[in-house]
């Protein structure tokens, strides 16, 4: 994870003449942030990165998904999320459930295959819409791009190192969420909160955060602890809903 001296120097430094291969900045993105968005936006290729992140997310999600655990943790999914909205489900609705659950892995297929491209086409567009008229430079939207597709790197590597986790442990519940990290009380209104918390979230926030700066020429730990403040307050709104309709249904 980048420290806040490199997040602090990233935007002023010049750009790098080099064009490192598809591994060195895969590594890149994790150990020399500043320097790999630099190449990246000097040379703004994203194809191959997200064929290799999406391809990742398509193998190891359809592989978990495709098991009896994954089967199980899907379900488990949708009751979650129908009890979140104050319903509890019917033997009918859970029978049902049970029989999606029976496709998981096609399901996670085609989710990972979907809905990675399309969160960097959004979180891009955000971020050309949001700061590229006020930057110091304008940037293309392919550069843009670029960044977020390389940035996605971390969350590739949380989904290979999740999967397995969540295999063993036998269970929906997020393994790289902050609470599993802190020694907090599971029952707390802060378990919650820091619940809906990821780590490799957060640390991807602050490398997206990186390379914006870069392209946008502005101050990267300003911008990441806004973003990574904004992740928190929408986290923090979420367990409010689901606190009050679990009190409602209560």
């Amino acid at each position: 994870m980048p420290t806040s001296a490199s997040i602090g120097a990233a935007a002023d430094r010049g750009p790098s003449s080099d064009s490192p291969s598809l591994l060195k900045r895969l590594a890149g993105v994790v150990h020399r942030p500043a320097e790999t968005f630099r190449a990246v936006i000097e040379r703004p290729s994203w194809v191959d990165v997200l064929a290799v992140t999406t391809l990742l997310s398509v193998v190891v999600s359809g592989a978990f998904a495709g098991t009896s655990v994954g089967r199980l943790a899907l379900l488990d999914g949708i009751e979650q999320v129908t009890y979140s909205f104050g319903h509890e489900m019917t033997d009918a609705e859970y029978a049902h459930g049970a029989k999606l659950a029976e496709h998981s892995g096609a399901y996670a297929v085609v989710a990972a295959i979907v809905v990675g491209p399309v969160l960097a086409l959004a979180v891009a567009g955000a971020a050309y819409g949001a700061a590229g008229r006020r930057a110091a430079t304008r940037p293309t939207f392919r550069q843009v791009f670029a960044v977020v597709v390389h940035a996605g790197a971390i969350l590739a590597i949380r989904q290979v190192l999740a999967a397995p986790l969540s295999y063993l442990k036998e269970t929906a519940a997020n393994p790289m969420s902050l609470v599993n990290w802190l020694p907090v009380d599971s029952a707390s209104p802060l378990a919650r909160v820091l619940g809906l918390l990821d780590v490799f979230v957060i640390w991807w926030v602050i490398v997206l955060a990186v390379g914006l700066a870069i392209l946008f020429r502005k101050r990267a730990r300003p911008l990441a602890l806004a973003l990574v403040g904004a992740y928190a307050g929408l986290s923090l709104l979420v367990a409010i809903a689901a606190a009050a309709v679990t009190g409602r249904t209560a």
